[in-house]
């Protein structure tokens, strides 16, 4: 397909060489950026940058896992890894990686009972959900998400609409 669209064809071309209809290959275009770049009448190279962009946006979203962020952006895992000869990939690659590390090791906020008894408080006293949720700094999801570990907060809170 990409052949096709690097030698000019327009997007009906591949789809009937893959015999799939042309809406189908479109919704699939929208998701791959080298492809839209061929479409788009880029050179190869900035065809391939964009693959490669779309592979670490993956690898960020799946927290560094090279074989899932592949199977994500269906690409062979062994590609992935021969780019890592380009040092200015690698360097991009290392640099997200890092920063994945960084953000699965900083310690998550642990929200104390007391806290949870002030939101509850707060709320047995009149105060809205995004009252309480406000004035103890979480958001309102996390009141609810922690009231059932907490029964004074469960019974506090409104019922949900």
């Amino acid at each position: 397909m990409l052949a096709a669209l690097r030698a000019g064809a327009a997007l009906d071309a591949p789809a009937g060489a893959l015999g799939v209809p042309v809406e189908h290959l479109a919704a699939f275009v929208l998701r791959d950026s080298e492809v839209r770049s061929a479409l788009a009448g880029h050179s190869p190279e900035e065809q391939l940058r964009a693959r490669r962009h779309d592979f670490l946006t993956a690898l960020r979203g799946t927290d560094g896992d090279r074989e899932l962020a592949a199977w994500a952006v269906v690409l062979d895992v062994l590609d992935t890894v021969e780019w890592l000869a380009d040092p200015v990939y690698a360097a991009e690659e290392a640099l997200l990686l890092t920063a994945v590390a960084e953000r699965a090791s900083r310690p998550r906020r642990r929200i104390a009972d007391e806290l949870l008894d002030r939101a509850a408080e707060l709320l047995e006293t009149g105060a809205t959900i995004t009252e309480a949720a406000r004035r103890v700094g979480v958001a309102t999801g996390t009141l609810r998400s922690r009231s059932g570990g907490h029964p004074r907060l469960a019974a506090a809170l409104p019922p949900k609409r």
